[in-house]
């Protein structure tokens, strides 16, 4: 096998021959670098820097649109509640305004829930230190531009008066809070009647229950000055008062809804 660069040794008193290997001067060494892996490391580290910034920014343009989005909403409610005709409201049908905070108290901060709809959850409250229960029900998804609807529909509510149908007593409307303030029914619903675990009523307290719904449904559709549709008789939406007399609750609110929250769940 061929010896690279060395050199053989001559000298006169030794017989012996000997090779030995030494470095090259001529620079015809080759020096193995590797710049491929380097340049490899260095592309990941630009792709994932990259990345992160792009990330960074397009989840902080999300959040501003959103905030954005939001501080207009409630700017636009505040107006419309500022320069709203709420007090005629109050002036014209008799009925209380109450503030949120007053009805917060009422509900011990909304913490009793006695059932829930497509409008929202309905809560106990006792109002003049609990020597008058009320029914709180906090409305949710309105439509978006739904203030003047809100009012007229209050309006309409208000302006009922039937012994077959809930009795609106106020309202509240602070900021971007809508809450009405009804009657409350010590029997619960007709659902949790007919379909609960306590007795069941016999026909002839049926046929009774039947001819309370038949002459609110009459009183809505023919009697109201401006007729009001229900969209949702059922009968969880059919209250009964301490003496099992019926009445119709829920009524005047399917125009505040949202297009796409015409379905109630219980």
């Amino acid at each position: 096998m061929p010896l690279r660069y060395a050199r053989r040794s001559d000298e006169d008193d030794d017989s012996t021959t000997a090779f030995l290997k030494i470095g090259s001067s001529k620079g015809h060494e080759k020096h193995f670098d590797f710049p491929i892996k380097t340049n490899i490391n260095k592309a990941v580290v630009r792709i994932i820097v990259v990345t992160s910034v792009f990330s960074v920014i397009f989840c902080s343009a999300i959040v501003i649109s959103i905030h954005y989005m939001y501080k207009i909403r409630v700017l636009k409610y505040k107006r419309l509640t500022e320069t709203g005709n709420f007090g005629g409201l109050s002036e014209d049908l008799a009925l209380r305004r109450f503030t949120y905070n007053e009805l917060r108290k009422a509900t011990n901060d909304f913490k009793e829930e006695l059932g829930k709809g497509s409008f929202g959850a309905v809560y106990k409250g006792a109002l003049n230190k609990g020597k008058r229960l009320i029914a709180v029900k906090r409305l949710e998804k309105l439509v978006e531009e739904g203030e003047r609807e809100f009012q007229a529909e209050v309006r309409a509510i208000g302006k009922t008066h039937h012994r077959n149908l809930v009795r609106l007593l106020g309202f509240c409307a602070e900021g971007s809070k809508r809450l009405l303030v009804y009657e409350y029914m010590s029997n619960g619903s007709l659902g949790k009647l007919l379909f609960g675990d306590q007795r069941r009523p016999d026909w002839d307290e049926r046929v009774k229950i039947a001819l309370d719904i038949a002459r609110g449904m009459l009183y809505l559709h023919e009697e109201c000055e401006a007729p009001i549709i229900h969209c949702d008789i059922k009968p969880q939406n059919i209250l009964l008062d301490e003496f099992w007399t019926a009445k119709i609750s829920d009524f005047g609110l399917a125009k505040l809804l949202m297009p796409d929250q015409t379905r109630t769940f219980i």
